[in-house]
């Protein structure tokens, strides 16, 4: 039998849903009307699935469901890949008493018991009384979504926790243009509007010359009356990026040698 997934005609109209971007727009739909999805809006589903799906790579699909985590929209259990939609009861009321049987079977298969309980409330709040389902809170009501609660808590203080990577240990392949500027930062008191003007372009090799300037050049740069435009001259200079290129094609003459 075919499955469907309704979208309603003001989903475009929705103030938060107009505030996203269009690469939100499609995961978040893509969350509602993908093929694991059910009717009581709860479903198990690995990031892989999702990567393979709408064709993001790993790191997007972690930043997508870290956003609408923080949105309020959806809650994701890392343990046992499972999604829950919030407000998906909101927009899926039914009276029927045949789709109401098909929730309770899926709400029995469900791993996560604080979205069990999560869900219930939810009922709730919609104005079904809990007798309409016959699916008892797994923690009981005194403790609903408690331990959903206690695991946001433990993330919140992982999230504390700095961690410092040194610029110098991350591997070059894997280097971002963020790590770039704030090594450049690092060089002028953490001044990021600075470092950020040695990246107007997106090639990685400037990304490379201007922290190669900053080290070939640093006690000339730091000696003079105002680093920060000393550093700028030199990055500007055909004749300082020569010399980077020269240094680089030496280093990888080197590696081929070596292999």
């Amino acid at each position: 039998m075919a499955k469907y997934r309704y979208v309603h005609c003001a989903f475009w109209k929705d103030p938060f849903v107009q505030k996203l971007t269009p690469e939100e727009k499609y995961f978040y739909l893509y969350l509602m009307t993908n093929e694991y999805t059910s009717q009581c809006g709860i479903y198990e589903i690995t990031r892989k699935t999702m990567s393979f799906d709408t064709g993001y790579n790993d790191e997007t699909i972690d930043k997508l469901l870290k956003r609408f985590t923080d949105y309020g929209k959806i809650h994701f259990d890392e343990e046992n890949n499972e999604l829950m939609l919030i407000n998906w009861i909101k927009y899926n009321t039914t009276s029927s008493p045949k789709v109401r049987k098909c929730i309770e079977g899926e709400l029995k298969t469900v791993k996560t018991a604080a979205f069990v309980n999560a869900y219930l409330e939810n009922w709730k709040e919609a104005g079904y009384p809990l007798d309409t389902l016959s699916i008892p809170y797994p923690y009981g009501t005194d403790t609903v979504c408690k331990a959903y609660r206690k695991e946001k808590e433990k993330e919140k203080e992982k999230e504390n926790i700095t961690t410092t990577v040194v610029f110098e240990d991350i591997p070059e392949e894997k280097r971002t243009k963020k790590d770039y500027i704030e090594k450049m930062a690092s060089y002028f008191g953490d001044d990021f509007k600075k470092a950020a003007a040695f990246f107007k372009t997106n090639k990685p090799s400037n990304w490379r010359y201007a922290i190669w300037v900053m080290d070939r050049f640093k006690e000339r740069i730091f000696d003079s009356d105002d680093p920060f435009k000393y550093a700028m001259g030199l990055f500007q200079k055909d004749d300082v990026f020569r010399l980077f290129m020269a240094e680089e094609h030496s280093k990888q003459r080197e590696l081929e040698e070596a292999v």
